[in-house]
């Protein structure tokens, strides 16, 4: 593996920033034999806010639920912590699992709990407070919301929609800054191979890498793919694996390159064969 960190501006392509996150909105059909059909739905946006409160100040975030469906429903909102895994999923955890990088004690939301007529729109205010006296070791904390909806007459526990809100608050501008820590390339089948790349998140903000790849024979780019990846918080590390198909016996070379939303662009270069 050769690995570069080249500086952003200086005749390099940039790629856009992707994210990807889960739960964007979330419908179903409920239906018991013999009924009308009838669609409890709901819609929730922004799935991400972020903020940028300080020590004795408080920031503002909306986020808007729509009664999709023709049904009334209630909706109910719960405070959740969250951290994602080495392979980029989202984790919901109980509410303080996070510790001192949960932000869930200094987050307010301005309904818990309502209920929504079909088509009907609530918008939300949610509050990132925190105390003068506030202290932490990290600049960057992170919380967020389980978002349900369930039909308005039905029982309380009921199955229904649900989306996650997920909340970021970062302090001043600590950097941000990522290394590839290995880059591998194996043969899985006749003209597949999988690429193996791991990351580590060595600054002191999250980051959201997404990735170029290149896979290139005889000087002639032959494929390429844009990877995008879910936060990494400091000091931790992700796993992206992704395969490639169609690739007839010979040698070849493959270039990624990370865009994290820092001040370089990280890229790694490694050569394959394929038999």
């Amino acid at each position: 593996m050769r690995q570069r960190a080249s500086t952003i501006g200086q005749g390099l392509k940039t790629w856009p920033r992707a994210l990807t996150m889960i739960l964007g909105s979330a419908a179903f059909c409920a239906c018991a034999a013999g009924e009308a059909r009838a669609d409890v739905g709901m819609t929730v946006q922004p799935l991400v806010i972020e903020f940028k409160a300080s020590p004795g100040a408080e920031s503002f975030a909306n986020v808007s639920v729509n009664n999709s469906g023709s049904e009334p429903i209630r909706v109910t909102v719960q405070q959740i912590d969250w951290r994602t895994t080495v392979d980029g999923s989202v984790r919901m955890e109980r509410v303080g699992a996070e510790g001192p990088q949960s932000l869930n004690p200094y987050l307010n939301v301005s309904a818990p709990g309502f209920e929504l007529s079909p088509g009907e729109t609530r918008r939300l205010t949610i509050t990132a407070r925190l105390p003068a006296d506030y202290q932490t070791k990290s600049a960057s904390t992170w919380g967020g919301f389980f978002v349900r909806g369930t039909r308005a007459n039905g029982a309380p526990g009921a199955f229904g929609p649900a989306a996650t809100v997920l909340a970021y608050n970062t302090m001043g501008t600590p950097s941000r800054h990522m290394q590839l820590t290995a880059l591998q390339v194996t043969q899985t089948g006749p003209g597949t191979v999988r690429l193996f790349t791991r990351l580590r998140n060595d600054g002191e903000n999250f980051i959201r890498p997404s990735a170029r790849v290149m896979i290139e024979q005889g000087g002639r780019v032959i494929g390429d793919a844009t990877l995008a990846n879910s936060t990494v918080f400091p000091g931790d590390l992700r796993v992206i694996r992704h395969d490639f198909g169609g690739l007839a016996p010979g040698q070849y070379g493959l270039e990624i390159t990370f865009d994290y939303g820092g001040n370089t662009l990280v890229e790694g270069t490694t050569d394959f064969r394929v038999k």
